[in-house]
């Protein structure tokens, strides 16, 4: 028999299912010389909800799970005609924050961050797209005796509001069906 221990269970798993559809899981981008992975590793960014790394430039290849490092001049100029470049779009510029030159984590609400690691000219920029559409907590963990910590990054744009996600037909056709046998349930103990 379907007792009401059973329905609340059930209702719990439909409410989370349906909550897990519409949630958002963080992406972490293992960032190297090479995409995916063949070069010397530099580190992970961690975004608290989904981005992506940029890992072919020409025409933009973007990856969920790495980042390929480039050689940017460090100096707001490059940075923007760099990124500009990559987006098709056209900034008028970027807001810079100097990192702590070790491991370090931030929020931005922007589009893209460009972050520069190490003290060095050479392959040590990579560029962070938001696809979460909101604000995203990110982690830099730099390799142990790397001298790969965070230089600097420059935020470019804002992301956009992200559009409500409609909840799929069948979960209202679920929670519908809980309901009818919640009625049914009490219709069986008032007979």
């Amino acid at each position: 028999m379907f007792g009401f221990g059973n329905f609340k269970t059930l209702a719990a798993a439909a409410v989370l299912a349906m909550a897990a559809g519409v949630a958002g899981a963080a992406t972490v981008l293992t960032v190297d010389d090479t995409y995916p992975g063949a070069g010397a590793l530099a580190g992970t960014a961690t975004c608290s909800q989904t981005c992506a790394g940029l890992v072919a430039i020409g025409t933009p290849v973007w990856a969920k799970d790495g980042a390929k490092l480039f050689t940017v001049k460090p100096n707001d100029e490059n940075q923007l005609k760099f990124v500009n470049l990559v987006t098709g779009l056209n900034f008028v510029s970027g807001t810079k924050t100097n990192g702590s030159g070790g491991n370090m984590s931030f929020a931005t609400n922007a589009l893209y961050i460009l972050m520069k690691i190490g003290g060095g000219k050479e392959n040590q920029t990579f560029l962070i797209h938001n696809t979460w559409g909101q604000g995203l907590n990110i982690a830099w963990l730099a390799v142990s005796k790397g001298g790969n910590g965070l230089s600097h990054y420059t935020e470019f744009g804002s992301a956009p509001p992200l559009v409500p996600v409609p909840v799929p037909a069948a979960g209202l056709l679920l929670l519908g069906a809980l309901g009818g046998l919640a009625v049914l349930r009490r219709r069986r103990r008032a007979a």
